[in-house]
């Protein structure tokens, strides 16, 4: 069953228009300045009228985009114009005519198309079966040539043959041109709906009519994404009247049929799609016949056939032969008799059935598909016979001397054989001899790189167990270093307190120097320690939840006593609210420190700032040390980041804090670098993850 709406996607019910809506959309249109701003409004205007004035609508819409040359609303206007005269013959040259003033060549070429492939549905509706025969014979003329042709041509072709043979019984040569016509379709561009409609709903008709549910169903469902994209396009054009109800309804209807390959939930999910349409849209819900035929396919899907029955007498009843659900009662009538046993139903299926049988062959009983194919090749045969034997005949009259230039060819291709034989086995032995020659020179190469590959890991062998004896033996030394270095420190302390009150400060001051000075031993010392780990990647990190003022306030603190009096100490975020972070900090403060002591090292005279903040994301906590000290070189500002480098070779330390606090920054995920742009003295700014 296919109703003449299914062709139509948009159109409009009364249920879903206000009552004012036309009043309202035709004050607006008289407000309207431009023809960009009537066409929407005409289109909503299209959508709320049901009565026969729709057709004046759509041309006066035509007539206004192509005064505007506006594309879009001519494509829509021609698409509505086609469904409404689609059975009017003398209409097709005309609207072909009008698709020629669209500018867009590609879709001027599928608006033409839909054109022609629309009235062709319509045509063969109501063509007799002599004339289907010839026309098929013909098609099938041409099949060879169609390689030739472009897409839309192919397109145009593979259609109107596969609609020609849609009721005939070679089912595998209709689903191999159904299928070549599938991949030309989807090769079509997004905006190409209306093609591709039509060619969905020309294959589910085709699949029903030869029982191929299967395929069938497929076809359906694509036609139901495709109502949605018509959908969707047209609020995009803010058509907010139109709807696809019909379309939908006649989809659903056709999914029903294909029962056989559904299951009950799926049966039961479709019909209740239709129950809900026809409430929603009364044309169709009013229309008794529409719901005796949707309650008709749902009775067969379920194999509910005591019920189906008497409808399906009463619907025949109703329905003439050249009905194109006509067969499809007939069978569904014959299917419920036997099932149920009421043999005077099934006789009466069965005559009409036979009467379908005896109409369609009356016309020309004696051909049928494959004859024709036999035909069409008979005469291609007869074709290549006549040029063969005119071939033959040329061939006869020049025989003679052909045949003494066919002979010298051949005593010339013979001479040139045995030529290129010999050149060949002679280049062979000569290339062997250099084959061997560059086998043996291989040879030795290999084993002089074996040679060497098994030199280089000895080589590197010593290099590693060098290097591991050396990091051994500096981190045994550092230990040991550390320890009397300690020692130090705390009996300065000492002796400082046990000195005479007289002496205390004097000897606190020389003990406090010393301080200062076994702090800068055990940074040195800490510096080796942690550096081989650093470079292999082997030092561990523990993250935990930290004060950000507690990091800055430690490193202030152990800096403070290595600084020149003359420096002022200032925390830039002294005062303001702490803020906790998830990072190691021991190795943060330890880059702090590294970057105060530098400071500190460098700066006279003035003031060292430590701050923080944090980026827009908060996802990071950057941390600024900023000096008035002597600053970096202009050149330099990268080299003071390598390992060993000092800008003044006379400086205490050993030229490894700032190499160790970018490898610290990068183990921590963050990174560390000199802000170029500060030239009151230095600014360093290290950056971690939060």
């Amino acid at each position: 069953m296919i109703l003449s709406e299914a062709w139509m996607p948009l159109k409009a019910d009364a249920m879903d228009i206000p009552p004012n809506a036309l009043d309202s959309l035709r004050k607006e249109l008289s407000l309207a300045t431009t023809s960009a701003d009537s066409l929407p409004i005409m289109f909503n205007i299209f959508d709320c009228t049901l009565t026969p004035d729709r057709t004046v609508i759509v041309d006066t819409i035509f007539a206004i985009a192509d005064r505007a040359h506006d594309d879009t609303g001519m494509l829509e206007a021609l698409f509505l114009l086609t469904n409404f005269n689609d059975q009017k013959k003398e209409m097709e040259p005309l609207l072909l005519e009008m698709a020629q003033k669209i500018s867009d060549p590609e879709r001027r070429l599928t608006r033409i198309l839909y054109i022609k492939l629309r009235f062709l549905t319509k045509k063969i509706n109501y063509i007799s079966e002599e004339d289907r025969q010839k026309e098929i014979l013909k098609l099938l003329s041409k099949y060879n040539e169609s390689k030739y042709f472009d897409n839309y041509q192919k397109i145009e072709y593979l259609f109107t043959l596969c609609s020609y043979l849609r009721n005939e019984t070679d089912a595998d040569l209709l689903i191999t041109y159904l299928n070549e016509l599938s991949d030309l379709i989807d090769q079509l561009p997004n905006y190409a709906l209306e093609l591709k409609s039509v060619f969905y709903s020309m294959a589910s008709a085709t699949f029903l009519a030869n029982h191929m549910y299967d395929l069938a169903y497929k076809a359906n469902m694509r036609m139901l994404e495709i109502a949605d994209e018509f959908s969707n396009h047209a609020k995009s054009q803010g058509r907010i009247f139109g709807t696809t109800d019909g379309t939908l309804y006649t989809t659903y209807n056709n999914i029903l049929k294909c029962g056989e390959v559904l299951d009950g939930a799926q049966i039961d999910s479709c019909y209740a799609r239709l129950k809900e349409i026809a409430k929603r849209t009364p044309r169709i819900g009013n229309n008794k016949r529409l719901q005796q035929r949707t309650e008709i396919f749902y009775l067969v899907a379920k194999k509910r056939y005591a019920d189906v029955l008497p409808l399906l007498k009463t619907e025949l009843a109703s329905l003439s032969n050249g009905s194109t659900s006509y067969s499809y009662f007939v069978d569904a009538l014959i299917e419920a008799a036997r099932a149920t046993g009421a043999k005077a139903d099934l006789l009466m299926g069965l005559q009409l059935k036979n009467k379908l049988l005896k109409e369609r062959n009356a016309t020309k009983s004696d051909i049928n598909l494959k004859e024709l194919l036999t035909i069409y090749e008979v005469e291609n045969i007869k074709e290549q016979n006549i040029g063969l034997i005119n071939e033959n005949e040329r061939i006869g009259v020049d025989g003679h001397r052909q045949s003494l230039v066919w002979m010298f060819v051949a005593a010339l291709v013979v001479i040139c054989l045995i030529v290129w034989v010999i050149t060949m086995y002679l280049h062979s032995r000569w290339i062997g001899k250099r084959l061997i020659a560059a086998k043996s020179k291989l040879v030795e190469e290999r084993n002089n790189i074996k040679d060497t590959y098994a030199r280089l890991v000895r080589i590197r062998d010593q290099a590693a167990a060098a290097d591991r004896v050396k990091n051994d033996f500096v981190e045994n030394m550092s230990k040991e270093i550390k320890v009397p270095l300690s020692a130090i420190v705390e009996y300065s302390h000492l002796i400082g307190d046990f000195a005479a009150e007289d002496e205390r400060p004097y000897i606190r001051e020389y003990g406090d120097i010393m301080a200062v000075n076994t702090d800068l031993m055990i940074r040195l010392v800490n510096d080796l320690l942690d550096l081989p780990q650093l470079e292999s990647g082997e030092l561990s990190i523990n993250r935990t939840s930290s004060s950000a003022n507690a990091i800055c306030n430690f490193a202030l603190k152990l800096v403070k006593k290595h600084v020149s009096p003359d420096v002022e100490i200032i925390f830039a975020n002294s005062g303001q609210p702490d803020s906790v972070i998830v990072t190691d900090s021991q190795r943060v403060e330890q880059v702090l420190i590294q970057l105060l002591s530098n400071a500190a090292k460098f700066t006279v005279s003035g003031s060292i700032t430590l701050g923080y903040s944090f980026n827009s994301k908060h996802d990071r906590i950057m941390f600024t040390v900023t000096d008035t000290g002597i600053g970096v070189p202009r050149g330099a500002e990268e080299r003071i980041f390598k390992r060993f480098f000092k800008i003044d070779p006379t400086t205490q330390g050993n030229g490894l804090g700032l190499y160790i606090g970018r490898l610290l920054a990068k183990m921590l995920g963050g990174t560390l670098k000199l802000d170029s742009k500060y030239r009151a003295g230095a600014r360093f700014i290290f950056t971690v993850p939060i």
